[in-house]
């Protein structure tokens, strides 16, 4: 502890912030500066596959860590740390102090080098503390909202079921990808009788049945089945129910009654921050269903919840970098800057603008903003690849 509390002494980690939450939890608040070798290795190069300790000393120190499978084992034979002999926990703890040190005396030049350190001492490390606060912090949930919406959902997943089984030849089970294909694309004279759909895409095994496939079957005008539709319905509502009714009471933690999510730094190369353990940030708010299960987030007694947005601040950064005039002008006069760049690509008078062209023009500004492909974007918009293109060179 005196160490650890000690303000005149420097903490590196690799993922520093997990162990600020442990500690903090064991009654010890780290104090002092903090470095972060996973931070550094992120900020170095946002595009390696992953930052786990192993990873980052394989890629940068060409070392080999012991696993921790090696100690703990996996699956059901899995046992916890603490449950290590400590002949076998040591070297492999001390492993981890001896590599974490060894990567930042490579990352803390390279940082200077480069031209990050600036963005890794005054933004990045300072946030450290922030994020660890947060997950401490954690959110009420009410755990009977969502059980509410549980069961009004289970309801409506049941009624579905029945109808997949009366538009099918047989019955099958929904949740089988490879089941589903055989129903919608074996010819009626097959083995297994199907509906002799005209397949759209390859899968390994098995023609595929994903997202994009059902949602191009449910468009199509040549197929008469409702089969593709209540499947995307079906789909839909068993995700809501799995991943997030069900998976967030079980993140509820029982001695706060509040969900502990983890905020990560490093989970994208664009730098927006990433939730995990469980992920907060995919909960949809579009549909009623999932503005009926934001709901059951809910503020301490005598505080309220508070949204704060910067307004268009990639496209404000996209109007100075590029100096481009009409994306300048549209700001300095305060425009609506979707209906602004609908009424340029669409080549329509700003005032007849249509809410459709202004979504539209939305997807086109973010998604282009990072990179966004004619493919994507046809898909964001439903709409053919062509004239996605036209869309994308249009606003170039």
């Amino acid at each position: 502890r005196p160490i650890l509390e000690d303000e005149s002494i420097a903490k590196i980690g690799h993922n520093i912030k997990y162990d600020l939450v442990v500690l903090q939890k064991a009654g010890v608040t780290v104090k002092g500066m903090l470095h972060d070798t996973l931070i550094a290795a992120w900020l170095i190069d946002a595009s390696r596959s992953g930052y786990s300790m192993d990873a980052v000393a394989l890629g940068t120190l060409d070392y080999e860590c012991i696993s921790i499978k090696e100690l703990i084992g996996s699956g059901k034979n899995q046992i916890k740390f603490n449950e290590v002999p400590i002949e076998d926990a040591y070297p492999y703890a001390s492993e981890d102090v001896d590599v974490t040190f060894k990567l930042w005396n490579v990352f803390a030049p390279k940082l200077q080098s480069e031209g990050l350190y600036e963005l890794y001492a005054d933004v990045e490390m300072p946030l450290v503390r922030v994020l660890a606060s947060m997950r401490l912090a954690g959110i009420q949930v009410d755990a009977d909202t969502l059980e509410e919406q549980r069961e009004i959902l289970s309801v409506r997943i049941d009624e579905l079921k029945a109808d997949i089984e009366k538009a099918s030849p047989y019955t099958f089970n929904p949740d089988s990808p490879k089941q589903l294909s055989e129903v919608l694309f074996n010819s009626k004279s097959d083995e297994k009788p199907g509906l002799g759909l005209k397949p759209i895409k390859k899968g390994k095994s098995f023609h595929s049945t994903d997202m994009e496939v059902m949602e191009k079957l449910s468009d199509d005008p040549s197929v008469t089945t409702l089969l593709p539709s209540l499947i995307l319905e079906y789909r839909q509502l068993t995700k809501l129910v799995n991943t997030y009714l069900v998976g967030l009471k079980q993140a509820i933690n029982p001695n706060t009654g509040r969900i502990h999510a983890s905020f990560n730094q490093t989970g994208t190369s664009t730098g927006r921050l990433s939730s995990s353990d469980p992920n907060l940030q995919n909960i949809p708010i579009r549909s009623e269903i999932g503005r009926a299960m934001r709901k059951a987030f809910i503020p301490k007694k005598g505080f309220a919840f508070v949204a704060a947005d910067y307004s268009q601040v990639e496209l404000r950064m996209l109007a100075h970098l590029s100096g481009d005039k009409a994306l300048i002008q549209a700001f300095e006069e305060g425009q609506d800057i979707h209906k602004a760049v609908a009424s340029q690509v669409f080549d329509t008078p700003f005032d007849e603008v249509t809410s459709d062209q202004r979504s539209d023009a939305k997807a086109v500004n973010f998604g282009i903003v990072y990179g966004i492909t004619k493919w994507g974007l046809a898909r964001q918009l439903q709409c053919a690849g062509d004239y996605a293109e036209d869309i994308i060179s249009e606003y170039k």
